[in-house]
């Protein structure tokens, strides 16, 4: 689907062949799709109530994935701050609108090696206070 994108995800177990997406229609039925990507959560967030943090529904899964990025490698003496941006047109409440780019999307500040690899990653989700950024220095 992040290959092949159609305007509707009901278009690809379409009946029509011109729509049709035979590799998925044989991998997954619709329904099964559908209910997966309701009930689908990353953390038990939703049942403690409110939080303050941004990412709470992410949270947990994305410093496993940072967790990993840090096992890999160990950078050298040389590391690049890179500003990236992913595109995302949907609903969020930190999405970005960066004229002549990708244009909306996910702010990211990452720490890379100069060939390119990700060694930190984090996700800007708008104006912070001095005591979210202490915690988050004391994080890392």
């Amino acid at each position: 689907m992040g290959l092949v994108k159609l305007p509707n995800i009901n278009d690809y177990w379409y009946k029509n062949p011109m729509y049709r997406n035979e590799y998925i229609v044989r991998v997954i039925k619709k329904d099964r799709f559908l209910m997966i990507l309701k009930f689908w959560h990353f953390s038990k967030q939703n049942e403690q109530g409110i939080s303050s943090d941004k990412l709470h529904k992410i949270r947990d899964v994305f410093e496993m994935i940072v967790a990993e990025f840090k096992k890999v490698l160990q950078p050298g003496k040389v590391l690049v701050i890179d500003e990236s941006m992913v595109p995302w047109r949907g609903r969020l409440q930190f999405r970005q609108y960066i004229k002549n780019t990708h244009c909306y999307g996910v702010k990211l500040n990452k720490l890379c090696t100069p060939d390119g690899y990700t060694y930190n990653i984090i996700v800007y989700t708008g104006k912070e206070t001095v005591a979210e950024k202490s915690i988050m220095v004391r994080k890392q």
